[in-house]
């Protein structure tokens, strides 16, 4: 009832055949008729009063469903993301599960590539890099220099 009384006016509107009159109440989905305008504002009232507060009711249900949208996007979307993590955790789990076999492969051809290396060297690059390899501490080093 907020918009059809303005200080004190009824807003609404009337339709009539000639015969027949109509009248509608602004933002009220009830209407009147009767064989004269009165009648029908009349009408309109005594259906009002029958309804009792059907517009607060109706505009009650409006809001709820308009509520009930927002859950079922709300709902949507939690299922959406909860697709979406289990997609993520089942290959960040696979992942998990094939780490150890993919550090196994790379260390193995790591050694093999080592290896390989390895043999193709001449017995003096050999040599050389077994007294890099095994040379000792800087600490050692200077206190072998020091014995006489």
């Amino acid at each position: 009832m907020g918009d059809m009384v303005s200080g004190g006016v009824i807003r609404g509107t009337f339709h009539t055949d000639g015969d027949t009159f109509v009248f509608t109440l602004a933002d009220v989905p009830l209407s009147g008729v009767g064989a004269t305008p009165q009648a029908a504002f009349d009408d309109l009232m005594a259906a009002q009063a029958r309804a009792g507060d059907l517009p607060a009711r109706l505009e009650a249900l409006a809001r709820e469903q308009h509520g009930a949208g927002d859950r079922r996007t709300v709902v949507r979307l939690i299922g959406i993301g909860l697709i979406a993590l289990t997609v993520i955790g089942g290959a960040l789990g696979g992942a998990v599960a094939l780490a150890p076999r993919v550090v196994a492969d790379v260390a193995r051809t790591t050694l093999d590539e080592v290896n390989e290396w390895a043999s193709e060297l001449t017995p003096e690059e050999r040599r050389n890099l077994r007294d890099i390899l095994d040379a000792p501490d800087e600490e050692e080093a200077s206190a072998d220099e020091s014995q006489p």
